[in-house]
C-alpha cells in the first residue's frame, strides 16, 4: 500500500503556465484525505516551489534544490546539505576557463550575473521540452518563468559566496552552455576532482551540481523515515535526469509522457504528460488499487 507520493514539479506537476491543474489538485487532496503523505521534490528553491502550491491551497513537505534543502509541511527546515565555500571557488575557476554561464542557488535566493544569458537558456529549455511552440511563445513563457523565480543579478558571484554576515549556504550550482561537449567536459572534470559532489541535469543544455548527500532520492527516504514509511510504500513521479535517484528508490516509479527517454527506461509506469494532468492520473491508479 502506498503511503507516500513524491512528485517533481516542473515538467511533472505543473503545466507550461507554471500552474497545478485543478485535476492534479483534486487528486492530491483526495490522497491526503486518505492519509497518504504527498510531497514535492524539485530543483526550485522554497519560494519558487511554494507559489503554485499556495495558489491551489496545497500544504505539504517540500524538498528543494534537488534534495539540498528539506522542509516539513509548516515550512521548517528538517534537512540541509550545502557545498562549501572553498569548493565553490574551485568550481568557478573551471566555469570561467570554459566560458559557461553559472549561478548560485542558496538559502538566501538565487544569484546570477547575466539576465540575457539566463533568458537564453530558459528559452532553450522550453524549446527542448515543448518543441511544438514557436519562438515567440517560448520567449513569453521564459519571461513568465523568470518573473516567478526572482533571480538576484550581481556583478561578482563569488562575493555572494564570501558573505559572512548573511549566513549564506550554497545549496546548488546551475551551469548552462550551448555546447554539449563543453558541459560533458566540465562534468568529467568535476566527477574526477570532487567526489563529494553529484551532477544531474534538468535539460540537455544544463548541469546541476549538488553535495552528494543532496539528492532527491536521499531526501525522499529521509522524509519517509520521519513518518515511518517503508521504501516499498513510496510512489515517485518525474520527467528529468535529476529525478532518477528518487525514481529508482520507489516500489512504483512513474515517468511522464513528456519525460526524458532515459527516465522512461527506468520507470515502472508511464502516465500522461504534465499538460494533461499526468500526476492526477497516476494518483487515481493508486487510489483505485490499479497499481500495486
Amino acid at each position: 500500500m502506498i503511503k507516500l507520493i513524491a512528485s517533481d514539479m516542473d515538467g511533472t506537476l505543473v503545466n507550461g503556465q507554471l500552474e497545478i491543474s485543478d485535476e492534479n489538485t483534486k487528486a492530491i487532496k483526495v490522497a491526503q484525505k486518505r492519509k497518504i503523505l504527498f510531497c514535492i521534490a524539485t530543483g526550485r528553491d522554497y519560494r519558487e516551489a511554494s507559489i503554485p502550491l499556495i495558489e491551489q491551497k496545497i500544504t505539504c513537505p517540500i524538498i528543494t534544490l534537488n534534495g539540498a534543502h528539506l522542509f516539513d509541511e509548516t515550512g521548517e527546515t528538517i534537512g540541509l546539505n550545502a557545498i562549501d565555500n572553498k569548493t565553490t571557488h574551485q568550481l568557478w575557476k573551471i566555469f570561467k576557463a570554459k566560458g559557461v554561464y553559472a549561478e548560485l542557488m542558496t538559502n538566501q535566493g538565487v544569484f546570477g550575473q547575466d539576465a540575457q544569458k539566463r533568458l537564453h537558456y530558459f528559452i532553450a529549455y522550453i524549446g527542448e521540452t515543448m518543441p511544438h511552440l514557436i519562438h515567440q511563445q517560448a520567449l513569453e513563457m521564459a519571461h513568465t518563468y523568470l518573473d516567478h523565480f526572482h533571480l538576484h543579478y550581481v556583478e561578482d558571484i563569488l562575493e555572494v559566496a564570501d558573505r559572512e554576515d548573511e549566513d549564506i549556504e550554497i545549496l546548488k550550482i546551475f551551469v548552462a552552455d550551448d555546447n554539449l561537449e563543453t558541459l560533458a567536459q566540465i562534468t568529467q572534470e568535476i566527477q574526477a576532482t570532487f567526489p563529494e559532489l553529484v551532477i544531474t541535469s534538468s535539460g540537455a543544455y544544463n548541469i546541476e551540481i549538488n553535495h552528494k548527500s543532496a539528492q532527491k532520492g536521499i531526501a525522499v527516504l529521509k522524509l519517509a523515515q520521519k513518518y515511518k514509511i517503508k521504501p516499498e510504500e513510496i510512489m515517485t513521479l518525474g520527467d528529468s535526469l535529476n529525478d532518477v535517484s528518487m525514481l529508482k528508490l520507489a516500489q512504483i516509479n512513474v515517468a511522464m509522457e513528456n519525460a526524458n527517454p532515459e527516465v522512461k527506461k527506468i520507470a515502472t509506469h508511464i502516465t500522461t504528460s504534465n499538460e494533461n494532468s499526468g500526476v492526477a492520473k497516476a494518483i487515481w491508479h493508486i487510489l483505485n488499487g490499479e497499481w500495486k
